[in-house]
């Protein structure tokens, strides 16, 4: 009997190529029954070209149950796959789950069971998990090795050689040969009673001298690691493994030695303030920044100046007396004011300054006086 034999009569009809009985008579329009029947036209094509039933789901974007009704609606009947026949006296669940857990015993993973069985795997898990399986972890499959390799990996082990050493050598994980050595019932040895641990051991104690003697000279923990091609992390364990004691972060001082230099700075700065100085010529007397000689400041206890003013000493009230006086001078003798710039070693800038300081009404620029 043929895919269609007891087809709807509209698939038949588009099957064969005519026109549907529908659009010969009148009707209002029913969008759900036109795509209802498009789907079973659709799913009963791609059966015809072999697709199974998952690939006609996927193909369609529908769910295999809703493909198998499609397909049933057009008569073409999608038997439910089983690769269990029960035998006598045995539900076809029992079957299954029993099938499932001797392959799950042989190393099978939960996607190949249900390949096997036409499950899924979490049919398959709650199947496993009901009948008291317990789970592999991460659902892997465990690697068992051979007799022969297991037998090499004794001989190896009981003489000294590693558990890396022997994964290396059989193409596993250290993970794989440790399980499969304690399957055989071989006795782990102690921590660093290998070769590769002494080793090891050697290495280790030969970095935290490399590094201590490094520290000592001086160098910082970022430069020892750059000259041992270590990390920075790495090179502070082999420091303080080796009991060095630490210096402060980048070199500083300790904090009593930080706490006596900061006085000393303050101390300084106030007496140099003090003297009429601004925190900027304060500040490159000391080597410091500007911030840093308001902190020393405050810290002494100094009341800071309102900001572009300073204090002079007498000498320096006298001296800038004494240049107001010979602007003024030069000024009325006739000189202009980029002159008496240039003899007194000043720019015209402060020249002006120093003629305004005085009180002299200043010439119209470009004018000499004829006096």
């Amino acid at each position: 009997m043929s895919a269609t034999g007891h087809a709807p009569a509209i698939i038949r009809d588009a099957i064969d190529g005519r026109p549907p009985r529908s659009a010969l008579v009148p009707q209002r329009r029913r969008p759900c029954r036109d795509r209802v029947a498009a789907e079973i036209l659709e799913a009963v094509r791609l059966h015809t070209q072999g697709l199974e039933l998952s690939g006609i789901a996927r193909e369609m974007g529908r769910s295999t149950a809703t493909v198998r009704r499609r397909l049933a609606d057009a008569g073409v009947q999608i038997p439910h796959r089983r690769a269990t026949e029960a035998p006598a006296g045995e539900s076809r669940q029992a079957a299954e789950t029993r099938q499932a857990i001797e392959l799950y015993a042989q190393g099978l993973t939960l996607e190949e069971i249900g390949r096997v069985l036409g499950y899924t795997k979490h049919t398959v898990q709650r199947r496993l998990k009901k009948a008291g399986v317990e789970r592999r972890s991460g659902g892997r499959r465990p690697i068992v090795l051979s007799k022969e390799q297991a037998v090499d990996a004794a001989r190896q082990y009981g003489a000294g050689t590693s558990l890396t050493d022997i994964a290396e050598h059989l193409g596993v994980s250290t993970h794989v040969v440790q399980r499969n050595l304690g399957l055989a019932g071989v006795p782990r040895r102690s921590c660093g009673t290998s070769s590769r641990a002494e080793a090891r051991q050697r290495t280790l104690t030969a970095q935290i001298h490399t590094a201590a003697t490094l520290y000592v000279s001086g160098l910082t923990t970022q430069q020892i690691a750059d000259e041992m091609g270590l990390s920075t992390p790495t090179v502070r364990a082999r420091l303080a493994a080796g009991s060095v004691d630490r210096r402060t972060r980048w070199g500083r001082p300790t904090i009593t030695e930080e706490r006596l230099l900061i006085a000393a700075e303050s101390e300084q700065a106030a007496k140099l303030y003090g003297d009429g100085l601004t925190m900027a010529r304060v500040g490159a007397e000391l080597g410091l920044s500007e911030r840093a000689v308001r902190q020393r400041l405050l810290h002494a206890g100094v009341t800071i100046r309102p900001r572009g003013k300073r204090v002079r000493s007498p000498e320096e009230q006298e001296k800038a007396e004494a240049d107001i006086r010979q602007a003024a001078f030069l000024y009325a003798a006739g000189l202009t004011v980029d002159e008496v710039a240039d003899v007194m070693g000043n720019s015209p800038r402060i020249a002006r300054r120093l003629l305004d300081s005085a009180g002299v009404q200043r010439r119209r620029r470009g004018r000499r006086s004829t006096g």
